[in-house]
């Protein structure tokens, strides 16, 4: 019986020991696979790539979408800095929420650091340890994935919000395949042989 280490790929499927550019393989269709796209299927419905037939999105699924992507946000702020130590979570949450919604660098200090604390307890932590959000957050759904007002209520949209993950995962893996990156390549294999016990 394989042991799978993605959702296409079994323990066998890569010669040992894995090069860098099966490590970025492995984790980008693990993230893809077994996560993203998962919550991609449950807000917005998809094709099922062996079938051919359309999965209907499952009515009533906002919040499950949601728990499904939260976790996103810290793991890819850990990733891009090659952070292998405990703890820090806001830190790399915001870190990584800055990644994936660029603009989020233009507004003010002030109103990133509330949007970010904001999002971060009660919404990451509420689905962690609830599981539901904390109050003053809601679904919504808008011309936008995320969106904070003037009274410190935060708006998610369940069907915008897989989508932008999945094209910031798609774009960490392209720019994880180039050469040039190097700094990025070396922090995204410290944190990845961290994660599934590699030996340097």
């Amino acid at each position: 019986m394989p042991m799978w280490i993605t959702w296409r790929h079994a323990a066998d499927s890569f010669p040992q020991p894995w090069t860098l550019d099966n490590k970025i393989e492995i984790f980008y269709e693990r993230f893809y696979g077994w996560q993203l796209n998962i919550a991609n299927t449950i807000a917005n419905g998809a094709i099922d790539t062996q079938t051919g037939k359309r999965l209907e999105a499952i009515p009533h699924s906002d919040f499950a979408t949601l728990s499904v992507c939260m976790s996103y946000f810290e793991m890819i702020g850990k990733y891009e800095a090659g952070y292998t130590g405990e703890r820090k979570s806001l830190r790399y949450f915001g870190n990584g929420l800055k990644s994936v919604f660029s603009e989020i660098a233009s507004w003010r200090d002030e109103q990133q650091k509330k949007f970010i604390v904001g999002l971060y307890h009660r919404v990451r932590c509420g689905f962690y340890h609830v599981p539901m959000t904390g109050p003053k957050e809601g679904v919504e759904s808008g011309n936008y994935c995320i969106a904070i007002n003037d009274n410190e209520d935060i708006f998610i949209n369940p069907h915008r919000l897989p989508v932008r993950l999945l094209k910031h995962l798609g774009e960490y893996r392209d720019r994880l395949l180039h050469a040039s990156q190097a700094k990025l390549r070396t922090n995204f294999e410290r944190r990845f042989d961290k994660d599934n016990g590699i030996s340097a």
